[in-house]
């Protein structure tokens, strides 16, 4: 069942979604989350991916080719979390192969760019792996689905749940292949071996991001569009720009993720598209929440970042919150290229990253990020990823229960943390 509300009737969503707010009451303390991260640690971890990056004996190759990827922005963090840490287990340099990567990111210290040539991989060999999907029968390491390799190469199927990876990585020590490649979307068993045998930072995996990547210019001089009260007439305005305005100490900046179609297959809202009841009932809820967040918010200045992949929840909520709740500006990006990058084509592939990760920075630079729907259910790793590398100083609330997380491991998305470990 849906409303009887179109995605053409901007005008009706606020007195939709008002009375339903009207019984909604919340008791929250938005405390900060303390992560240990003492620069000695990240510092050692950073040295290491450099000075492993020098080597050309032995390589880790994070491959997330478009058409054979592992979901979105934060299934490839993951995977490449969990292909840094085997490089880091391997004494062996890190390397990554992702479409559009490098129109968003920079390395400030080493060079992960995959190339090839470079290595000494065949064209054969190059060829099987651009063509080549995982069966994901048989074992994990060496994948059979990719047994036609020269001899020195193997691929390291990392895709599904498994506790016996310190095994694996005595098979990988064994074998002496000299390029490993891994495709994957699960880091928490790293996280598990790591923790239990090395003592890393619990954080360890925004010790890695610092170390890999810094914004490119392309990313912050990039211009991204914003709804505005006219559907047809989105602004521009610069990444840039939008980052200052957070960074300034009399700014209070919340950003709230809501990932609409997560139980549907929509790639963008048809024209005519509603929210179920199920849907506008829970939004309704966690709306409050933000409401209660923004009204106890210090700062002469207040900003609402609200990250969807549903044009529609976008309006709904630049309309309830623009102007009220003491909030100064509202940004909901306007979308218009493919929503999910891993339904996008190759052609698509690198505007559709850069789409996604204009709001995913805005979120990672927030004071505060706030988990709407589906989670906590069905948390999302989009979002939970902005919050993992997220500052010190940011709070993490779920906007269901509307209460801090000070936890960690409770923004795992299923992909970086494991709870049952």
């Amino acid at each position: 069942m849906s409303f009887p509300l179109s995605s053409r009737s901007p005008m009706r969503l606020a007195a939709l979604v008002a009375p339903l707010l009207s019984s909604v009451q919340y008791s929250a303390d938005a405390t900060r989350v303390n992560i240990d991260l003492r620069a000695n640690e990240c510092g050692g971890i950073q040295q290491a991916l450099v000075e492993n990056g020098k080597k050309s004996d032995k390589t880790v190759v994070y491959q997330c080719i478009q058409g054979q990827s592992w979901g979105g922005w934060g299934d490839r963090l993951a995977g490449l979390f969990g292909a840094a840490a085997l490089s880091l287990q391997l004494d062996a340099s890190l390397k990554i192969e992702m479409t559009g990567l490098d129109s968003v990111f920079t390395s400030p210290g080493l060079d992960w760019t995959y190339n090839p040539s470079v290595l000494k991989v065949a064209e054969k060999d190059v060829h099987l792996l651009q063509t080549k999907n995982l069966t994901r029968k048989g074992p994990r390491f060496p994948s059979d689905s990719f047994s036609a390799l020269s001899e020195d190469l193997a691929l390291f199927d990392d895709s599904d749940n498994n506790q016996g990876i310190d095994e694996e990585i005595h098979l990988m020590m064994a074998a002496k292949k000299r390029v490993i490649f891994v495709r994957g979307n699960r880091a928490h068993d790293w996280n598990y071996l790591l923790e239990k045998k090395v003592n890393w930072p619990k954080a360890w995996e925004r010790c890695v991001f610092n170390a890999l990547f810094s914004p490119a210019t392309n990313l912050l001089d990039s211009k991204i569009s914003l709804m505005t009260s006219k559907p047809s007439e989105p602004e521009s305005r610069s990444m840039r720009s939008l980052v200052d305005v957070m960074q300034d100490r009399q700014t209070f900046s919340l950003a709230a993720h809501f990932r609409m179609h997560s139980l549907d297959q929509y790639n963008q809202d048809p024209a005519d598209y509603t929210l179920p009841t199920e849907r506008l009932q829970a939004v309704t809820k966690q709306f409050g929440c933000i409401e209660q967040l923004l009204e106890k918010a210090s700062g002469s200045k207040k900003v609402l970042i609200v990250a969807s992949d549903s044009n529609f929840l976008g309006r709904l909520a630049r309309e309830h919150f623009q102007g009220n709740h003491g909030v100064s500006e509202v940004w909901v990006q306007s979308l218009t290229g493919p929503v999910h990058v891993a339904k996008a084509s190759e052609k698509e592939a690198q505007s559709s990253l850069v789409q996604a990760l204009q709001m995913w920075w805005l979120m990672h630079r927030s004071g505060n990020v706030v988990f709407g729907w589906p989670a906590p259910k069905i948390p999302s790793g989009f979002s939970m990823s902005a919050a993992l590398m997220g500052h010190n100083e940011q709070k993490h609330i779920f906007a269901d229960s509307c209460q801090p997380e000070p936890n960690q491991r409770s923004l795992g998305a299923g992909r970086f943390y494991d709870v049952h470990h």
